[in-house]
C-alpha cells in the first residue's frame, strides 16, 4: 500500500516514469525508512508483482515503469479504500464522521463531501 502512495503522489510529478532506483530513493525518503529495512531488491518484487496484476507496465526496451491505463484507477480505489475502511478497521479507530448539516464553503471541501457520503452508502450496502 505504501509503494501504490508514493506511486500516486509522483505519477504526474518527477516520477511519471520512473527507474526502480529512483522510486527506492523516493520510498525511503518519504517513510524515513533505512536502505536495510526496505531493500531494491524488496521493491523490485513488490514492483514485478504489481506489473504482474496489470496495475504498472514497464516501456519496452528501457528499465522504466508507468502505471497502466486501468492500474492508476485501480490504484487510487485500493489506497482510497485502505485509508478510508481497511486501516481504521484495523486499528480500531474509526475518525469522527463529518457534520452533514455542514455547508462547504469551498469546491475541495464539497468534493470531498461528495466522496465521503458515496464512501458511506458503499460501505452500508456491504454491512447489508
Amino acid at each position: 500500500m505504501r509503494l501504490m502512495e508514493v506511486l500516486l503522489q509522483k505519477a504526474n510529478g518527477e516520477l511519471r516514469t520512473w527507474t526502480a532506483a529512483k522510486l527506492h530513493r523516493a520510498f525511503l525518503d518519504q517513510f524515513s525508512i533505512k536502505p536495510s529495512d526496505y531493500t531494491l531488491h524488496q521493491l523490485r518484487y513488490d514492483l514485478r508483482k504489481l506489473r504482474v496484476h496489470g496495475l504498472i507496465e514497464r516501456i519496452p526496451h528501457i528499465y522504466f515503469y508507468r502505471f497502466s491505463s486501468a492500474g492508476l484507477q485501480q490504484a487510487l480505489l485500493l489506497v482510497q479504500f485502505h485509508r478510508r475502511i481497511y486501516g481504521p478497521l484495523a486499528s480500531g479507530l474509526l475518525y469522527h464522521r463529518p457534520n452533514p448539516q455542514h455547508s462547504p464553503d469551498s469546491q475541495f471541501e464539497r468534493a470531498y463531501f461528495k466522496v465521503d457520503q458515496a464512501i458511506e452508502e458503499l460501505i452500508d450496502l456491504m454491512a447489508a
